[in-house]
């Protein structure tokens, strides 16, 4: 058992398929990011990942690779903030809460989660005050299975629970979405 003293360095080392086990909660100030060829399975076991940055430095977590996240919370928490994952790869989310960022004084944060690849999210819950899952262009497929989308939106404020563009698609089988 090896241990890092941070995400980031915990995901670069990993050189073959690789479980990472959250041992607390990690509050970011920059991307993780998961490589192109990377396998990688993110425990976060109970714990929570938050990032606190605008929206324009990405996501929490980033994936060109192929990753399964189970078992805890992903939040952005500043103000327009990021996004919880942006997913360009392969995706599984399990059992996971994500937070979108919250109130962004009259500007357009993040969607919760953005794709452009193959996404998989099963039991989980997504919450957003503008939008809660995107999938985007030609090939991109995000499938909610028994999950729940939650906005926490104001009235007068344009929000998507949903949102697909140039051919995404979203594929839903069962839970609770609700705009």
């Amino acid at each position: 058992e090896v241990k890092y003293l941070t995400l980031a360095e915990a995901v670069a080392a990993v050189t073959e398929n690789t479980t990472i086990t959250m041992l607390a909660d990690v509050e970011l100030t920059s991307t993780v990011t998961v490589a192109k060829g990377q396998v990688v399975t993110l425990n976060l076991n109970g714990k929570t990942i938050s990032g606190k940055y605008h929206k324009n430095d990405g996501a929490i977590i980033k994936n060109s690779g192929t990753l399964t996240i189970t078992g805890g919370t992903i939040s952005s928490t500043g103000e327009n903030g990021g996004s919880a994952v942006m997913n360009n790869g392969t995706m599984i989310i399990e059992d996971v809460t994500l937070n979108g960022a919250p109130n962004a004084n009259g500007s357009w944060p993040s969607y919760t989660v953005n794709n452009t690849g193959e996404l998989t999210i099963i039991n989980s819950t997504i919450t957003s005050y503008h939008g809660a899952v995107a999938s985007y262009g030609e090939g991109a497929v995000v499938t909610l299975k028994d999950s729940e989308i939650d906005m926490a939106g104001i009235p007068g404020f344009t929000s998507h629970g949903i949102y697909t563009y140039e051919n995404g698609k979203v594929i839903v089988d069962g839970g609770t979405y609700a705009n």
